[in-house]
């Protein structure tokens, strides 16, 4: 199946507790090897693949899970996304410069390595993650992995602790999304997906994790994948299922529960 951007959330487990986290308050999951190894024979052709969390190299398996398939090129990858903080404490810096290394020189792939350090996550940081993050940064300089470095927040989606902490953008040039059932909207018209950790697909990437439960179209197990019966969806044939009236999903009343 082909998708424009499917988002992987590899871990809800964070070493920060951002004022901003759409997402929420971090949990303590992590994605199986068994999900992603499902995800793959799935979802082979992608144009965007985002590797994410929670901080992704707190489940370094799943990130060196995702890699190798990328460069056995046993899926189609355009664009590879992966977002870290970049100052676990428990991370092996010399062991990710590992695996991120044959990215540099991959040609049938462009990987796009983001770390944050914007005000809020400057502020949650403990002195020896300030440290752990400089140091990533050098590690990656000195070996000439690329990296993008985000000094102040572009977009905010008012749901998690952003929304609880009633965190605005800080200027005008800055978006803000308010409404969930938009996110998910445009997640069905664009193909944008996101599974999460227990192998739920969820329409769009904007969610917080309490939100996401709204919005699922469909779910992974282990040997097939079974779309979620709804109302609206009763009887569908398809993988994930038909995209519902733009119009209508601007409404939640419109989104049936799962069954």
């Amino acid at each position: 199946m082909k998708v424009n951007e499917l988002y992987i959330e590899l871990t809800r487990r964070c070493n920060l507790k951002c004022a901003h986290c759409f997402y929420g308050d971090a949990q303590n999951a992590d994605m199986s090897r068994e999900t992603l190894e499902q995800i793959f024979q799935v979802y082979k052709d992608m144009d965007w693949l985002v590797a994410g969390g929670g901080e992704p190299f707190l489940n370094f398996d799943g990130v060196k899970i995702i890699i190798q398939n990328i460069m056995k090129q046993k899926i189609k990858v355009n664009n590879f996304f992966l977002a870290t903080n970049g100052c676990c404490e428990n991370m092996d810096k010399d062991e990710v410069i590992d695996l991120l290394l044959p990215l540099q020189n991959c040609n049938h792939t462009k990987f796009y390595l983001k770390l944050s350090d914007t005000i809020y996550h400057r502020a949650c940081k403990s002195e020896l993650e300030a440290e752990i993050y400089q140091s990533f940064k050098s590690k990656l300089d000195k070996y000439n992995i690329q990296y993008i470095e985000i000094k102040q927040d572009t977009e905010f989606i008012n749901e998690g602790k952003a929304k609880a902490n009633r965190i605005q953008p800080q200027s005008e040039q800055q978006g803000n999304f308010d409404d969930p059932n938009e996110i998910a909207a445009c997640g069905i018209r664009d193909k944008v997906f996101k599974i999460t950790c227990e192998g739920n697909i969820v329409a769009g990437c904007g969610h917080s994790y309490e939100n996401a439960q709204r919005f699922i179209v469909a779910v992974l197990n282990k040997y097939e994948l079974n779309p979620v019966q709804t109302k609206r969806s009763s009887g569908m044939k398809s993988v994930l299922p038909p995209p519902p009236s733009l119009d209508k999903m601007r409404s939640h009343s419109e989104w049936n529960e799962v069954e």
